[in-house]
């Protein structure tokens, strides 16, 4: 009998879907996201500022104040302004040197950071005062702070350790008292509060999260206490770490645990709360090493409202896409975790803090590399197909892999000047290149004005899964057309073998853009 061949469709464009074993899937996107009917790449970053001279400095939190139109991170142990400029100015020391930073700000020009072992006050008008608590005369509290928020007039805390959450007079951080009409509890559970968290988009609302619940609690300015508990309703979830809570638009994120259940990615427009990880990803947090040493963060991206989090100990990130309702991996280089404690947007422009060297970087998608001053990296995009499997597990010969991406944009890689070694060229004027795209040169350095070469490595490699996701075998590189040349139609044919168990995977390498669409498979039955 004749063999049959056909065409099916291929699955570029997708998220990071994969199965709790391998066999069942290994869907992954890394560093890009969809949008519309593509894959297009996630945001790049660039360092614009140094924060803080130690080799071991490390970004802790990042704010923007509206009010007074400044930036501040903690990196390490010091509090460093930004001005719109992007010069910085040192006007704290903390007590500690590690560990997640919260920050917010009243209407009376006092901006509070935590760092759960004191609170600090930076009254960013005059010269500029920081006052740290029961360290500052008239600035005394009694509990150990933990996560702060602003709402209604007053700064809340958590009071770690405890099932309590305060109050600070009104407009004033430097006054916590301790009576009854300051003092709130958590009661659904015997439980600790971890953060009491303002609700955005619904004025009075604020959630209280503990270990293993969260309550709902309103505002109604009552004299006794400003807040009353929503008595018929409550959230069974509460949360790994503060770190993790992030709000946006009308709705909060955090991940979530309880006493049966392991961490999962929750969130809430204010009533029920929904899941959104999926079992894969479930699966994944379940086995983490440590899943409480994480942290996330909400920001707006292109119209796409994304929550990103990061497991520090486990080398993970990942984030979720509310617009396409999609997760993806993103990461560093070298596939490790992303750089990225915290984004805000400031004049026009997101920035971050980073974890790895507490500097200032600036984030989007008008980076296609990552960018760190003194080097530029090519950020690793990816994307891993869902199986296919044909019905009755029938074999099938693989002789064709095609999809469409934009082709013949701007397709620079690298400039050799009078420092760089001599590049290695054919007859007729080529570069010659590794399968990496890497300009191979001779050993000998240059004792001329050399020419400036600008090289092309823009390309896609495939390979392909048979057993499952276990190995990925035949690797190829196609090269993308060079500027000016359009056409979008990348294939790779001839010679795949036989198989009855198929996942593609497309490494897009360059240091620029990619927009990529779905595409087919050409088989044989």
């Amino acid at each position: 009998m004749a063999a049959k061949q056909q065409v099916i469709d291929l699955d570029i464009v997708g998220g990071t879907n994969f199965g709790r074993y391998e066999k069942q899937s290994i869907e992954q996107t890394f560093n890009m996201i969809v949008s519309g009917e593509a894959l297009v790449p996630y945001a790049g970053y660039k360092k614009r500022a140094i924060l803080s001279a130690a080799a071991n400095a490390n970004g802790r939190g990042i704010y923007k104040s509206s009010r007074a139109n400044i930036m501040l991170a903690v990196v390490g142990g010091v509090l460093v302004k930004i001005l719109p400029s992007l010069t910085t100015e040192i006007v704290g020391v903390l007590s500690s040197t590690a560990g997640t930073v919260y920050m917010t700000e009243n209407n009376n020009n006092e901006i509070l950071i935590s760092d759960s072992l004191n609170l600090y006050i930076y009254d960013y008008t005059g010269t500029g005062v920081f006052s740290i608590s029961n360290s500052t005369p008239g600035f005394t509290i009694n509990f150990t702070p933990g996560a702060v928020d602003f709402q209604n007039g007053r700064f809340l805390c958590a009071a770690s350790g405890t099932a309590t959450w305060r109050l600070s007079a009104f407009n004033d951080g430097f006054t916590w008292p301790t009576a009854a009409a300051n003092v709130g509890s958590l009661s659904t559970k015997a439980d600790e509060v971890i953060m009491a968290k303002r609700f955005p988009g619904n004025g009075n609302l604020l959630f209280l999260f503990g270990k293993t619940v969260c309550e709902q609690w309103t505002d109604i300015g009552g004299s006794d206490f400003p807040y009353q508990r929503s008595s018929n309703f409550n959230v069974d979830f509460g949360v790994a770490n503060a770190a993790t809570i992030a709000s946006l638009d009308n709705f909060v994120v955090w991940l979530g645990v309880n006493e049966k259940s392991g961490p999962t990615i929750m969130y809430s427009n204010g009533g029920e709360a929904k899941k959104i990880s999926n079992e894969g990803l479930d699966f994944k947090f379940s086995r983490l090493v440590n899943p409480s040493d994480s942290y996330a963060f909400l920001f707006k991206q292109d119209g796409h409202t994304i929550y990103q989090i990061t497991f520090l100990s486990d080398n993970l990130s990942y984030i979720y896409d509310f617009t396409s309702n999609l997760f993806f991996t993103v990461s560093d280089a070298s596939l490790g975790n992303h750089i990225a404690r915290d984004v805000v947007f400031f004049n026009n422009k997101y920035y971050f803090v980073a974890f790895t060297d507490g500097s200032l970087y600036e984030f989007g998608t008008n980076f296609t590399t990552f960018d760190y001053g003194d080097r530029i990296d090519e950020i690793p995009r990816m994307r891993i197909t869902a199986p296919k499997r044909m019905k009755g597990q029938d074999p099938f010969v693989l002789n064709e892999i095609s999809f469409m991406l934009e082709q013949g944009q701007r397709n620079i890689i690298q400039d050799f000047g009078s420092d760089a070694l001599t590049a290695l060229i054919t007859e007729d004027g080529t570069v010659i290149t590794d399968e990496l795209g890497n300009v191979i040169t001779t050993e000998a350095e240059l004792h001329f004005e050399p020419t400036n070469y600008i090289v092309s490595n823009m390309g896609v490699d495939f390979s392909i899964s048979i057993d499952g996701g276990y190995t990925f075998i035949g690797n190829r590189r196609m090269p993308l057309n060079p500027t000016g040349y359009r056409q979008n139609v990348m294939k790779a044919d001839g010679g795949w073998g036989r198989m009855n168990d198929l996942s593609v995977q497309v490494r897009f390498w360059g240091l620029d853009r990619f927009v990529v669409f779905n595409g087919a498979l050409v088989i044989e039955s």
